[in-house]
């Protein structure tokens, strides 16, 4: 759609509607209308019918910026609440938006979404006028908050005081505490690009209700805080804020979110060695309290990472080792190998930094034991290492044969021939792995029907091993393997497989265990873990 949207007062067409990249749907113009705007409403009606037909066509989601701004004019507000919800209901199925049941904050998160949002003060105006009608404060104080910041990267910075003034107005009608907290951190960030002074004053204030905050939410408010501490310390570097900051940390229970926090503050204490090193134990001590392997592991390659900047030379060796052993108690092999590609990454650097061959080496040894192939390879690869084998293992074999097939040109014979070869393995388990890698490989050729063909083998094979918990390992692996190669909706699909696997577990201590790395794989796979 085009930036700029005609006025069609009083034709009352809606003109210029196309399919194509550059559209352009006439949008009326408010100002030319004036007050009758309220015996327009059939005709805003007509048009948004209209857009909706062709959001079903189209997958340019830039149709929801004429939605919007038809409305947004509808004043009576019983009249424009159903009509947002009509419009909410009747989005795309291809549209992703937040679990949420208020059509204005769905609205506002899709405008906000746009690739114009953050560039352009009229959809900036109009996002501000949908969340102003956000009927949960909280999250309308947060979303104004995100909008102001869209402004300070624009240089308007009036138009986010503006903003900023109305959040700090409503701030007091928040009744749970940690979203004060939480909103004055915001509000503290957000201010220190337009004034210290008053930055400090909303710090101090969040600070000053920390003792208030529920205990559940703690960690995470703290964090927050420490967020804003970073920030403010930018603006005005200042000791104090730094002791400020270990202080707040101090409190926080959750492991993972106080070494998160240390790793904010390790950013503001440059030039002091000692102070950084005193950090770096914190942080070391505090993963000793984290139960999963997974978590435990990417924190000590966090930790790690700072130690390397502190040009210390036995610390991150060691902790290398234990992220290392770590990974043998992580049962989904492609979240395993994920820390160890990391792990020998990491021993690459320390070759350099410390011109140590046998750091070279220790990366060389710890990227064989990948066993995603394509990622063993690839790391291998970059470290200038040739992977040869005095005896192609199964896998290779069947993989090679596969690759040749791709290249040449498939036929069905071939491909039976192929799955034959991997049925006749001892192991189901590898079996399906095996299937699941050939159909990454035929989805990247382009052949769509083998690729969905090797994948069914492979849940076919996963469907019938033993003990239930290896079943669901083993189809979370196919589920992230898929996920990784564009094939998401076949990935979910898998991925409730080895949820209702997990769930028919009879011990409840296994289930558990089952379900928490379940429930890792799906924030990986979604993009909400580190």
């Amino acid at each position: 759609l085009s930036d700029t949207f005609h006025g069609i007062y009083p034709q009352a067409v809606c003109h210029g509607l196309v399919d194509s990249d550059n559209a352009v749907i006439g949008i009326y113009d408010g100002n030319q209308i004036g007050q009758g705007i309220e015996c327009l409403f059939p005709l805003i009606a007509g048009m948004i019918d209209i857009l909706i037909s062709y959001s079903h066509i189209s997958d340019n989601p830039d149709y929801t910026i004429p939605l919007a701004m038809f409305s947004v004019e509808i004043e009576n507000p019983f009249e424009r609440d159903a009509m947002m919800s009509r419009i909410i209901s009747n989005l795309n199925e291809n549209v992703l938006y937040p679990d949420s049941t208020d059509p204005y904050e769905i609205m506002a998160y899709l405008l906000q979404r746009n690739r114009h949002a953050t560039s352009n003060p009229l959809m900036i105006g109009l996002i501000f006028r949908f969340l102003q009608l956000i009927n949960n404060l909280y999250i309308r104080l947060s979303g104004l908050c995100s909008l102001a910041e869209s402004s300070i990267k624009l240089s308007d910075f009036d138009r986010a005081l503006v903003i900023l003034e109305e959040v700090c107005q409503s701030l007091p009608k928040i009744r749970a505490e940690y979203q004060k907290v939480l909103i004055l951190s915001d509000l503290a960030i957000l201010f220190c690009s337009i004034d210290p002074d008053r930055a400090k004053k909303c710090l101090e204030e969040a600070i000053q209700r920390l003792e208030l905050v529920e205990s559940e939410e703690n960690s995470a408010t703290r964090k927050r805080i420490i967020s804003a501490i970073v920030r403010l310390y930018e603006i005005t570097p200042d000791n104090e804020l730094i002791n400020r900051s270990l202080a707040v940390a101090s409190k926080i229970t959750e492991p993972v979110e106080y070494i998160d926090s240390l790793n904010a503050v390790f950013s503001m204490v440059r030039g002091d060695k000692d102070r950084r090193t005193e950090i770096i134990t914190y942080m070391t001590e505090a993963t000793d309290k984290i139960p999963s392997p997974y978590e435990k592991a990417s924190a000590l390659l966090d930790i790690i990472s700072l130690s390397l900047q502190n040009d210390d030379d036995k610390t991150p060796v060691t902790l290398l080792k234990r992220a290392e052993a770590l990974t043998k108690k992580i049962n989904i092999p492609q979240i395993a190998d994920t820390i160890r590609d990391n792990i020998a990454r990491m021993y690459v650097a320390l070759s350099h930094t410390q011109k140590n061959a046998a750091y070279l080496q220790s990366a060389i040894d710890v990227a064989k034991t990948i066993e995603t192939i394509e990622t063993r390879h690839r790391r291998l690869t970059q470290m200038g290492y040739k992977e040869t084998y005095e005896v192609l293992s199964p896998h290779e074999k069947i993989r090679i044969l596969f690759e040749k097939i791709m290249e040449n040109g498939t036929h069905q014979n071939q491909v039976a021939s192929i799955e034959k070869m991997v049925r006749s393995l001892s192991d189901r388990g590898k079996e399906a792995i095996i299937f699941c890698d050939l159909a990454v490989l035929a989805r990247k050729s382009g052949e769509e029907k083998i690729a969905n063909r090797m994948l069914q083998n492979a849940i076919k094979e996963t469907r019938i091993i033993r003990p239930l918990s290896h079943r669901a390992f083993v189809m979370c692996d196919i589920a992230m393997k898929t996920h990784a190669s564009g094939n998401e909706k076949a990935a979910q699909e898998v991925l409730d497989l080895a949820i209702d696997a997990a769930t028919n577990i009879r011990q409840s201590s296994l289930r558990d265990e089952v379900f928490e790395e379940l429930g890792l794989a799906i924030k990986l796979m979604q993009g909400m873990y580190r």
